[in-house]
């Protein structure tokens, strides 16, 4: 008896369970009526069918590749997905792996109906899109609100045409408005002001605490309190474009050009008079100028970059924040500071001269366990097998290729021959002669490789690892092995224990390769490798002397 396994997905958080149900009822009675058996269901609620990052679509590839069933069964081809791309992507793995695709309607699936369906899926999301940009453009110059509710506004009931996008406004989130206004005209920094309302106990924007990015938010796409002009009772809408990036599943934020913005006016909705308006407005023109050069770049001074070997990876023990710099030798927990003792009481620091060379130890007494030499040698060796494979296919490949042009070659002299005037004939002959020879000096210059395994790659894994922290003394290899290192490294959790900090490591041991490498300089990423569950370096900890 064939074995089936079902894949059901829903779009939108709007809709209902049971629409996973009605395609798992349908699905299975199609398999009853053919007597197979449904060995597993793969589930995506609530997820879009414009990206493959979805849990149960993976999952379900992971089955393919592993040939676990013999037929795959959904209610439409729009439930596996609404990329052509990745339609077209799954009928070749299908192929491979010799599994059927069917639906109840169309039974079993051909791939030319399924690209005539894909090609609608895609096209119906594509017309979806423009009808509903559209309509929120609409809105927008009608004043109603095409996005969100913003903070100091609450949503109104649709009128009597069904219309939506209506706001009033929330006269106790206005007056935090106000408040913030007034104060960061005032010369107050948005995580003073931040530290005011946590301490005053006012929920944030999500019903959690403030940050000072809930503040300052965003100056070019309008986003932050001190930035969003339905606060003056103006509508914007499209002023940024959302895309994603279909290697990462990323969103990709872009400013759209001024004229594809639309703006409305919503005088009703007015929360901040224009001299309060008009005075944050110069107060951050003064600091952007502060931090940006003639031509509005940032100023090389002011830009953001790793600067320190444990920037942006140390993370506090309590709130699970970042812990950055906040003097010239010491880390210290953002939350702490930036949101107040209502967020983390996590006061204690680290000095950085400290905490660097003890996570170096703990790096490099991890890199150095068995499990991870073995990891090392297994990935290498199979890294190395498989780029000879290719290049022994690529000199198959012109072997081929001169096997056929000597072919041609003789064909063309026989006939030659025939007619020994042609001059035709004689000019082809000349020109496979030059092909011929290209090829043959291509053989030439790619000699024939057969995969061998150093015999030493423990001794030069171990010898790499122990330059890899010499490295960093040395200036014209510091940068390189700070980048390495820190690629190896997820998180660094400083934990409060009696005063003191723990510091926990933890990570994924990437780039081993990289690691392996006699190069100075790595030709690609490497190969991720996770030795342990939770991508946790051992078991290494250190406390650390702190101060408050």
């Amino acid at each position: 008896m064939k074995k089936a396994a079902l894949y059901v997905r829903y779009s939108s958080a709007l809709q209902q369970d049971t629409s996973l149900k009605d395609q798992i009822f349908q699905c299975t009675a199609y398999c009853e009526r053919n007597s197979w058996t449904v060995a597993q269901i793969y589930k995506d609620p609530a997820r879009s069918g414009k990206t493959r990052f979805r849990p149960g679509y993976q999952s379900m590839l992971a089955a393919v590749e592993a040939r676990e069933f013999d037929l795959l069964v959904c209610l439409t081809p729009d439930r596996i997905s609404r990329r052509l791309a990745d339609a077209a992507d799954l009928l070749d793995r299908l192929d491979l792996a010799g599994i059927e695709l069917h639906t109840p309607s169309l039974t079993r699936v051909t791939p030319v109906t399924w690209g005539i369906l894909a090609t609608m899926a895609q096209e119906y999301n594509r017309q979806t899109a423009m009808r509903t940009r559209g309509g929120q453009a609409t809105a927008t110059k009608a004043g109603r609100v095409a996005g969100g509710i913003a903070y100091g506004y609450d949503a109104m009931p649709a009128d009597a045409d069904g219309k939506r996008g209506f706001r009033s406004i929330n006269q106790i989130q206005a007056a935090v408005v106000r408040r913030i206004y007034q104060e960061y005209a005032a010369g107050r920094s948005p995580k003073d002001i931040t530290h005011g309302l946590n301490a005053d106990g006012i929920p944030g924007p999500r019903g959690s605490s403030w940050s000072p990015s809930c503040i300052y938010g965003h100056r070019r796409r309008d986003t932050g309190i001190i930035n969003n002009p339905i606060y003056i009772g103006q509508i914007v809408y499209n002023r940024a474009a959302f895309k994603t990036d279909l290697n990462t599943d990323k969103t990709i934020v872009r400013l759209n050009d001024v004229s594809e913005v639309v703006t409305g006016t919503a005088p009703h909705l007015r929360i901040i008079e224009d001299e309060l308006w008009n005075a944050v407005k110069v107060r951050q023109k003064v600091l952007v100028s502060r931090m940006t050069g003639a031509e509005g770049t940032i100023r090389p001074e002011n830009a953001r970059r790793p600067r320190y070997l444990l920037s942006g990876l140390l993370t506090c023990g309590i709130c699970g924040g970042g812990m950055s710099k906040i003097s010239a030798h010491h880390y210290g927990c953002s939350n702490a500071r930036n949101r107040g003792p209502t967020v983390c009481t996590n006061m204690l620091t680290v000095r950085r001269d400290v905490i660097e060379p003890l996570v170096l130890d703990g790096l490099q007494h991890h890199l150095m366990r068995p499990e991870a030499v073995a990891a090392f040698i297994t990935e290498f060796e199979a890294t190395v097998k498989a780029e000879a494979a290719q290049r022994d296919q690529g000199r198959l490949a012109l072997q081929a290729e001169l096997t056929k042009i000597a072919g041609t070659i003789e064909g063309a002299m026989q006939a030659l021959i025939a007619a020994p005037t042609s001059r035709a004939l004689a000019d082809h002959l000349a020109k496979l002669e030059v092909q011929r020879d290209e090829i043959e000096a291509r053989l030439t210059r790619a000699p024939s490789v057969v995969p061998v395994v150093r015999p030493d790659l423990t001794a030069v894994y171990r010898r790499k690892v122990i330059n890899l922290t010499k490295a960093l003394g040395q200036p014209e290899t510091a940068t390189e092995a700070a980048e390495l290192l820190r690629g190896l490294i997820d998180e660094v959790r400083m934990v409060p224990v009696e005063g003191k900090l723990e510091a926990h490591l933890y990570g994924a041991l990437g780039k081993l390769l990289e690691l392996g490498s006699e190069n100075t300089r790595s030709s690609g990423p490497g190969v991720q490798v996770t030795l342990v569950a939770g991508a946790r370096i051992g078991l290494y900890r250190t406390r650390l002397q702190s101060r408050r």
